[in-house]
This record gives structure tokens, sequence and C-alpha cells, in this order.
């Protein structure tokens, strides 16, 4: 009797799952922060798995805490632009609750502020390219 295989699908260049519901974050279009000593700080992976559907995923290394978020099936957005946007988002919720722990040990204060900075820039020009910059030519 023969054993059943799963077979890859082919979704028009467009990428499968690797296991479940998560992409490889290899596939993903990836913006990301250093320190001065190339260590990564922070990542965002944004990547689009069916025909204006994106979806984000995030990594952080706060020098004491490492968070990785999966790139899988959750929200999906329009534009890789707002995937880009509600990942700055979510990091700088979590920075901003990680800092207001008490119990947490104190993360690295250098890597917050370079964090930080990097999140505001990325905000405003992703803002800017979706809602101003559109109604230039209106």
């Amino acid at each position: 009797m023969p054993t059943p295989k799963q077979l890859t699908l082919a979704l028009d260049g467009y990428p499968s799952p690797i296991t479940g519901r998560t992409y490889d974050k290899a596939a993903a279009l990836c913006m990301s922060l250093s320190s001065g000593h190339g260590k990564l700080i922070a990542s965002i992976h944004v990547l689009e798995v069916a025909h204006r559907c994106y979806i984000q995923a995030w990594f952080l290394d706060l020098g004491n805490q490492v968070v990785d978020v999966p790139l899988k099936i959750g929200p999906v957005f329009d534009t890789a632009d707002l995937a880009l946007i509600h990942a700055v988002l979510k990091l700088k919720r979590y920075v901003k609750k990680t800092a207001k722990l008490s119990s947490a040990i104190e993360p690295s204060t250098y890597r917050i502020r370079k964090l930080n900075a990097w999140l505001a820039q990325i905000h405003t020009q992703q803002h800017h390219k979706t809602t101003r910059q559109p109604a230039l030519f209106v």
C-alpha cells in the first residue's frame, strides 16, 4: 500500500507555509537595526502571502531579553506599508511595557534609545508615505 506524501502546492509565486501556518523569514522583506558592534537589536519582516495580503513579524534583543515573533498568518494587511506600521507599533508597545516592568532585569538603555529612534524614523516615513504622499496626486 502506498504511503501518503504531502505535496507542495505552487501558489503563483507566493510562498507556502513551512510548518502549519508559519512562513520562512528568509523569504520576507526585512528591515533591521544593529548595534555598533554588528549585533542585531531588532528586525521587522513583512511577507506577501497572496495578492495584496501581507503579514508581519519581528525580532527584538534588549540584551537580557530576546523575543522572536514567528511569521505566521494573523492580521493580514492590504499593503506592505501598513504591515510595517503595525509591526512598528507592536514593537513600540512591547518596549514600553518591558521598560515599565519593575520585576524585569534592567534592559540596556542604549539599545532602547537606539531602538526608539529607529522605530520613530520608520513610523514617520511610512506614515508620510501612506497618508500624505497620495494626497499630493489627488
